[in-house]
C-alpha cells in the first residue's frame, strides 16, 4: 500500500473518532462508539486502490503500445547457404513396386537428404521466422490469394518440400498417366484424395502448422513430401545449391527456426546467432539491411539417412 493510501485511511479513521468526541449541550460529551467505522475507511481504501490500479494499467498499456510501435522499424532481407560439413551419404535408389511401366522408367531416389555433388549445398532445408504477429510488407499482398502447386509428377511429389501460407490455396495436381492418392496429415490440415490422371483439386489453407507436415501417396508407398504451412510469408526453402533468401522481413530483433527432414530441428554451431537445440537462432536486422549469414555448416552426422 503506498504512502498516499495509508494517509487517506488514517485521516478517515481519525475523522470518525474525532466526530464521536465532539461536545454536545453544556459541556457534556457523547460516549464514543465501541469501534471506529472501519467499513467507511475500507471503502475509501478500495476506491484509492482501484483508481491506482487503473492508472498503473493504463500506463503499462501505453508503455507496451509504445514498445510495440518501436519493435519493428522498416524492412530487411536475410539470406545464407547451407553447406554439408563432411562426407555426403550415398543416394538411395527407390524400389518401384507398382505401375512399373510408368513409374519404373524414372530414376527415383530417396529425397529426404538432397546434397549437391558440385558444391555440397543442401537442398530442402526450411527456414522461417518464429517470432509471431509480424507486420507484413505490402509487396506480399500480391501473392496473398495465390494458388500454390503440389504436383504428382513422374511418380514423385514435386516439389519435395513446399511452403504455403494461410489465405492461399493448395493446388494438388496429377500430371502422370496413372492415378495418385495425396494424403496430407497435419494437425489442422487434413487432406486425403485420389487424384485421377491429368486432373487437380483445390484445398484452401485456413490454419498454420508448427512444423512441416507429411505428405504421402496411398497407391505408391515410396512417394513422400513435406508441406510447410505458415501464418505469414516469412519463410524460405533452400534450393539445390543450399541457398535461401527471405525478403522484406520486419527490421528488428527476430527469432528464426530451421528444420530438415531427417534431422528435424537443426542445432548448428553458430555462437554469434545464439543457435539453440530447437533449431532456433536470433538476429537483429536494420532497416534496408541485407544480412548474409554466408555458409552455414551442417555436420554430416546431423543428417540421418532413413
Amino acid at each position: 500500500m503506498n504512502r498516499r493510501i495509508r494517509l487517506q485511511i488514517g485521516l478517515a479513521a481519525g475523522v470518525v473518532v474525532a466526530a464521536a468526541l465532539l461536545p454536545v449541550g453544556c459541556g457534556r460529551y457523547m460516549p464514543p462508539d465501541p469501534e471506529p467505522n472501519m467499513k467507511a475507511a475500507l471503502t475509501i481504501r478500495e476506491g484509492f486502490m482501484v483508481a491506482s490500479s487503473k492508472k498503473s494499467a493504463a500506463a503499462g498499456a501505453g508503455e507496451k503500445s509504445a514498445a510495440a510501435e518501436k519493435k519493428f522499424d522498416g524492412w530487411a532481407t536475410l539470406k545464407g547457404r547451407f553447406v554439408l560439413d563432411g562426407a555426403a551419404p550415398p543416394a538411395e535408389a527407390i524400389n518401384v513396386t507398382k505401375d512399373q511401366l510408368v513409374c519404373g522408367v524414372h530414376p527415383l531416389f530417396n529425397e529426404a537428404i538432397a546434397i549437391n555433388d558440385k558444391d555440397k549445398g543442401i537442398a530442402n532445408i526450411v527456414v522461417f521466422v518464429h517470432t509471431s504477429k509480424l507486420p507484413v510488407h505490402p509487396d506480399y499482398a500480391k501473392s496473398a490469394g495465390d494458388k500454390v502447386e503440389l504436383n504428382n509428377k513422374d511418380c514423385r511429389f514435386a516439389p519435395h518440400v513446399l511452403g504455403i501460407r494461410v489465405g492461399q490455396t493448395l493446388l494438388v495436381k496429377n500430371s502422370d498417366p496413372v492415378g495418385h492418392n495425396t494424403k496430407i496429415d497435419g494437425i489442422n490440415l487434413q487432406f486425403n484424395k485420389t487424384i485421377p490422371s491429368d486432373s487437380s483439386m483445390d484445398q484452401s489453407i485456413d490454419s498454420a502448422e508448427n512444423l512441416p507436415v507429411p505428405v504421402s501417396c496411398g497407391i505408391h508407398p515410396w512417394m513422400s513430401a513435406k508441406l510447410l504451412v505458415r501464418p505469414d510469408p516469412y519463410f524460405a526453402i533452400s534450393d539445390a545449391s543450399g541457398r535461401f533468401e527471405i525478403k522484406n522481413v520486419p527490421a528488428g530483433d527476430l527469432e528464426f527456426q530451421v528444420w530438415q527432414e531427417t534431422a528435424n530441428y537443426l542445432h548448428l554451431d553458430r555462437p554469434d546467432l545464439k543457435w539453440d537445440d530447437k533449431g532456433r537462432f536470433q538476429v537483429s536486422l536494420h532497416n534496408g539491411e541485407v544480412k548474409d549469414l554466408q555458409d552455414v555448416a551442417v555436420p554430416a552426422a546431423a543428417l540421418k539417412p532413413q
